[in-house]
């Protein structure tokens, strides 16, 4: 696990009972790190009459919307959904079982094909990702997606789609790469990674080699704010040098366990969205909870958190950055900023603290205010407010339409201003 974790929580927390929708060029199910061996393949189905089905290992649901229904050889999708949710249960050899996991091992995929027959990293994309993509994981389970894909700078309709879906479906999360164009400076956010409501993942080193500094961020990853000004990316993960699943050609029976590295924010968006999946496990597993809260609180009880919950949380969890890698001239402070969003997610941050979590409504022009007591000078208290916007047109003055405030007081009057201290 890429989650920075060595906590007794997350011996616990694997995926199990999650279900990841991903869209990519394509998923090579004769991976060990996918392979069903009982069952063979999911079938596969456009997105008008997609299918699911639980008893598959891995894959639930293939929706083949542009290709042949697999990946090219050492294919994007492959390896992004290795680092998702890959598991190698078995192989011919039996020399690699259990050797690599993925972020969310025990998670399943439902899988979104937008790879072409026309090669590598080659995409067709729905016209409606929220009608396409996402509809059709959210009917196999999914209630988190991730996409590292994308193009262009401006809010278009791909964000709107985007906006929408998490609007009207505010029970799904959904992730997006920021992009690579960070050698050019401010304002490279992709679309639709740039829409309001979606995550956007920055990219940090691994650390895997010796020059590299895992407290920097990439030398390629896009930068924000969006051309609106709007602050992005949100979060930053690991993703450059990142060991994951090989795939073997488009129409290879190859049963390997192979791996290979790539890099990119296409590679850091599902470490994050595992993370994600982690902390959706955090609050549906009964079992989690009856070992390990305190049956005192009133709603000691699992249940299914919120989109803007798992935001709030992965973005509280971030870890501050120290360095742009390869720009000297960049000069990081305390996140929030637009190189790294709010600094690399590190779930130990917040599963090892006391959570107070109010998932409640505002009306216009009104407030919420709480009272927090600390018994110590020395506790850290951080709060975070996150919410799903409505979508707005391409050509708006201001795509924000809930303009909501967040203001902290200590008992000396300061105060302090939600990302502007």
């Amino acid at each position: 696990s890429l989650s920075g974790s060595t906590s007794p929580i997350f011996s616990n927390l694997n995926g199990s009972g999650v279900i990841i929708g991903v869209s990519d060029t394509g998923i090579d199910e004769n991976s060990c790190y996918f392979r069903d061996m009982e069952h063979g393949k999911v079938p596969r189905a456009g997105y008008e009459d997609a299918v699911f089905d639980l008893k598959y290992r891995k894959v639930i649901q293939y929706v083949n919307f542009s290709g042949s229904g697999g990946d090219y050889a050492s294919g994007h999708g492959s390896h992004v959904s290795g680092t998702l949710a890959g598991y190698c249960q078995y192989d011919s050899n039996n020399d690699a079982k259990n050797l690599y996991k993925g972020i969310a091992s025990a998670a399943k995929l439902a899988f979104f094909d937008i790879g072409t027959d026309t090669g590598e990293q080659t995409l067709t994309i729905p016209i409606d990702l929220g009608v396409g993509i996402f509809g059709s994981a959210y009917k196999a389970g999914a209630r988190i997606h991730s996409n590292s894909w994308g193009g262009g700078y401006s809010f278009d309709s791909t964000c709107i789609d985007t906006d929408q879906f998490m609007y009207e479906n505010q029970d799904f999360l959904i992730l997006f790469a920021a992009g690579n164009s960070g050698s050019s400076g401010i304002e490279t956010i992709l679309s639709p990674s740039n829409s309001k409501n979606a995550i956007t993942v920055a990219c940090s080193n691994t650390g895997h080699t010796a020059y590299q500094n895992i407290d920097k961020i990439s030398y390629f990853s896009s930068q924000g704010p969006t051309l609106d000004g709007r602050m992005k990316p949100d979060i930053t993960a690991p993703g450059n040098y990142i060991f994951s699943a090989k795939a073997s050609s488009e129409h290879s029976y190859d049963t390997t366990c192979a791996t290979t590295t790539k890099q990119g924010t296409s590679m850091a968006t599902p470490v994050t969205a595992g993370n994600a999946a982690l902390l959706y496990q955090y609050f549906i597993d009964d079992h989690f909870w009856a070992a390990s809260c305190n049956p005192n609180h009133l709603f000691c009880k699992p249940f299914a958190p919120s989109a803007s919950l798992l935001k709030a949380l992965l973005l509280q969890s971030g870890k501050a950055l120290t360095g742009y890698d390869g720009n000297s001239a960049v000069h990081l402070t305390d996140p929030p900023d637009v190189y790294q969003g709010y600094g690399r997610v590190n779930l130990d941050s917040i599963l090892n603290s006391h959570l107070f979590v109010d998932q409640s409504y505002l009306t216009e022009l009104t407030k919420n205010t709480y009272s927090i007591q600390l018994n110590s000078s020395n506790v850290q208290l951080k709060v975070t407010l996150c919410w799903m916007d409505p979508p707005n047109e391409a050509f708006s003055a201001k795509y924000l339409l809930h303009d909501l405030d967040l203001v902290v007081t200590d008992p000396a009057g300061n105060i302090f201003y939600g990302n502007s201290f």
